[in-house]
Protein backbone atom coordinates (compact mmCIF):
# COMPACT_ATOMS: atom_id res chain seq x y z
CA UNK A 1 0.00 0.00 0.00
CA UNK A 2 1.38 3.38 -0.94
CA UNK A 3 0.29 6.93 -0.20
CA UNK A 4 -0.31 7.45 -3.94
CA UNK A 5 -2.63 4.40 -4.14
CA UNK A 6 -4.61 5.64 -1.16
CA UNK A 7 -4.98 9.18 -2.51
CA UNK A 8 -6.07 7.89 -5.93
CA UNK A 9 -8.63 5.69 -4.17
CA UNK A 10 -10.03 8.67 -2.23
CA UNK A 11 -10.27 10.74 -5.40
CA UNK A 12 -11.97 7.98 -7.41
CA UNK A 13 -14.36 6.63 -4.77
CA UNK A 14 -17.75 8.25 -4.31
CA UNK A 15 -19.30 6.41 -1.39
CA UNK A 16 -17.52 3.45 0.22
CA UNK A 17 -14.25 4.54 1.86
CA UNK A 18 -13.51 1.32 3.73
CA UNK A 19 -10.34 -0.76 3.96
CA UNK A 20 -12.36 -3.75 2.77
CA UNK A 21 -13.56 -1.91 -0.34
CA UNK A 22 -10.06 -0.68 -1.16
CA UNK A 23 -8.67 -4.17 -0.62
CA UNK A 24 -11.27 -5.59 -3.02
CA UNK A 25 -10.28 -3.05 -5.69
CA UNK A 26 -6.56 -3.77 -5.31
CA UNK A 27 -7.10 -7.52 -5.32
CA UNK A 28 -3.91 -9.46 -5.85
CA UNK A 29 -1.48 -6.56 -5.43
CA UNK A 30 1.14 -7.11 -2.71
CA UNK A 31 0.40 -5.49 0.65
CA UNK A 32 -3.26 -4.76 -0.12
CA UNK A 33 -5.12 -6.94 2.33
CA UNK A 34 -7.58 -5.29 4.71
CA UNK A 35 -5.08 -5.64 7.57
CA UNK A 36 -2.18 -4.22 5.52
CA UNK A 37 -4.28 -1.20 4.54
CA UNK A 38 -5.47 -0.70 8.11
CA UNK A 39 -1.86 -0.84 9.36
CA UNK A 40 -0.81 1.65 6.67
CA UNK A 41 -3.55 4.09 7.67
CA UNK A 42 -2.69 3.74 11.37
CA UNK A 43 0.89 4.84 10.76
CA UNK A 44 0.55 7.07 7.70
CA UNK A 45 0.36 10.80 7.88
CA UNK A 46 -1.53 12.35 4.98
CA UNK A 47 -1.47 16.10 5.52
CA UNK A 48 -3.92 18.22 3.53
CA UNK A 49 -1.08 19.93 1.61
CA UNK A 50 -0.03 16.59 0.09
CA UNK A 51 -3.56 15.83 -1.06
CA UNK A 52 -3.96 19.41 -2.38
CA UNK A 53 -0.73 19.13 -4.38
CA UNK A 54 -2.11 16.05 -6.12
CA UNK A 55 -5.60 17.38 -6.87
CA UNK A 56 -5.14 21.15 -7.37
CA UNK A 57 -4.83 20.77 -11.15
CA UNK A 58 -8.21 18.97 -11.24
CA UNK A 59 -10.12 21.93 -9.82
CA UNK A 60 -11.90 24.27 -12.24
CA UNK A 61 -12.20 27.68 -10.61
CA UNK A 62 -14.47 29.21 -13.24
CA UNK A 63 -17.68 31.26 -13.16
CA UNK A 64 -19.80 28.10 -13.45
CA UNK A 65 -17.93 26.26 -10.66
CA UNK A 66 -19.31 25.49 -7.22
CA UNK A 67 -18.09 23.93 -4.01
CA UNK A 68 -20.08 21.27 -2.18
CA UNK A 69 -19.31 20.50 1.47
CA UNK A 70 -20.88 17.57 3.28
CA UNK A 71 -20.19 17.06 6.96
CA UNK A 72 -22.94 14.52 7.53
CA UNK A 73 -22.32 11.41 9.61
CA UNK A 74 -24.32 8.27 9.01
CA UNK A 75 -25.21 5.89 11.81
CA UNK A 76 -23.94 2.36 11.52
CA UNK A 77 -26.59 -0.31 11.28
CA UNK A 78 -24.85 -2.44 13.92
CA UNK A 79 -23.13 -1.36 17.14
CA UNK A 80 -19.32 -1.54 17.26
CA UNK A 81 -17.93 -4.15 19.61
Amino acid sequence: MTRQQYIEYLIATCANYTCTNLSDHLEGAPGTSHDAISDFLSGAKLPPRVLWKLVAHLIDDGEESYLVLDDSVQNKQYPAY
